[in-house]
């Protein structure tokens, strides 16, 4: 028995599962709307030069942006399924603390009139998120073997 089997590590397992599950969502989710920001301040000339960077540029952020979305969708599998010790109890605790930190904040940011682009992002990122939670609650599927 390693460790991590033992009490000790899995109370270790408990305490450990939820903050790397919700600091891996929250650094997830300010990435994007920070690149936003960014892109809002950036005044450009347009010459040959900036079309050419532009035309790399843009092809990298559709590689980041699909990176983006796998990490999201497994962010839940992530904590919930490796780190913790009894995943589907994991997942409802993940999912019921993600929807309560999650549904003030929309609520606020609609009372204060913050851009809609922002406050889509974050209902995709919601929706996003809440598969993943959805797929890590579910049982993995046993490999059938057939015999020959």
């Amino acid at each position: 028995m390693t460790f991590w089997q033992s009490k000790p590590g899995k109370l270790v397992r408990w305490i450990v599962f939820l903050p790397v599950g919700l600091l891996a969502a929250a650094i997830l989710e300010v990435i994007p709307i920070f690149a936003y920001r960014f892109a809002a301040t950036v005044e450009l000339k347009f010459t040959l030069l900036t079309l050419i960077i532009g035309i790399i540029i843009v092809s990298f952020i559709f590689l980041l942006l699909s990176l983006w979305w796998v990490g999201v969708f497994l962010t839940p599998t992530l904590s919930c399924r490796v780190i913790a010790p009894v995943p589907k109890v994991a997942t409802v605790i993940y999912a019921t603390i993600f929807v309560l930190f999650q549904v003030p904040t929309l609520v606020g940011m609609f009372r204060d009139g913050t851009g809609w682009a922002i406050i889509l992002f974050k209902m995709l990122f919601s929706v996003l998120l809440l598969g993943g939670v959805v797929v890590a609650y579910r049982e993995p599927e046993e490999k059938v073997t057939h015999a020959v």
